[in-house]
């Protein structure tokens, strides 16, 4: 039976309020207007072993979160892509820690969140935001980056890795092989310091007339802990890159067709 709960976490516009998440965009599938108990997705076993260490399932939850950013880009409007979508789904809940996304939603204390949300509700909405999060970089994955924290003998872990736009990537080095930029110098007469406030300044202002900002990269941050003896996410956070070192821009591979 649906609770009032889920009845009041599937509407778009109130998923950043509840769960502190970024804003789902879009909100394409109208499918988010319904209850948790109206939507159920396929039941999907992990694309990765149940002893897989913590890098592979963050590297799988990234493979799956490019697959399910494709499918939207594609729409939703005939049974096939609706299919694609609901197998996709479900290979990012089977990487989830359910039980754990449900507790921390239920805990945030939130006069928006009742007690009786339901784990189908909680877990569906924090998916589609991690989906959401990622979608600026699903093609700029730094995984030269990928750094692991904790896991071993431990219960819990933490997965870092970079990520950049690539087509913002392309524009700023552009903008940073423009003669005024690279022959940019100081009162001196000393070329500028690229990671000087001059030098920025000149970098930010001819990005922001091409649309986008600096700096460009980013960090996202998979929190995982073992359940059952697997390595599952609990968390996926994007915040500033901690260093600005060169990398090149490896892709995830892309997803495999669904027959």
């Amino acid at each position: 039976m649906m609770t009032k709960a889920d009845r009041i976490l599937v509407v778009c516009g109130l998923v950043p309020a509840l769960l502190g998440l970024a804003l789902v965009s879009g909100c394409e599938d109208k499918r988010r207007h319904q209850t948790s108990e109206d939507v159920t997705f396929a039941d999907v076993q992990a694309p990765v072993p149940d002893d897989a260490p913590p890098d592979d399932v963050a590297k799988a939850l990234l493979n799956t979160l490019k697959e399910l950013h494709a499918i939207r880009n594609a729409g939703l409007g005939d049974p096939d892509q609706k299919e694609r979508y609901d197998k996709t789904m479900g290979k990012i809940l089977s990487l989830a820690a359910q039980e754990q996304i449900h507790n921390n939603v239920k805990s945030k204390g939130s006069a928006l969140t009742p007690k009786d949300v339901t784990q189908n509700a909680a877990v569906r909405l924090v998916a589609e935001s991690w989906a959401s999060i990622v979608a600026h970089y699903v093609d700029g994955f730094l995984l030269d980056t990928l750094s692991v924290f904790g896991g071993g003998g431990g219960d819990h872990a933490t997965v870092n890795i970079k990520a950049e736009n690539p087509k913002e990537r392309k524009l700023l080095d552009e903008i940073e092989a423009l003669p005024e930029i690279a022959g940019a110098k100081d009162d001196a007469g000393k070329p500028l310091v690229k990671t000087g406030v001059e030098y920025q300044k000149l970098l930010k202002s001819k990005a922001l007339a091409k649309g986008f900002n600096i700096p460009i990269r980013a960090e996202l941050s998979i929190h995982l802990r073992k359940v059952e003896g697997a390595w599952r996410v609990t968390r996926l956070k994007i915040g500033p890159a901690s260093a600005r070192t060169p990398a090149a821009t490896i892709k995830v591979n892309p997803p495999a067709a669904t027959p």
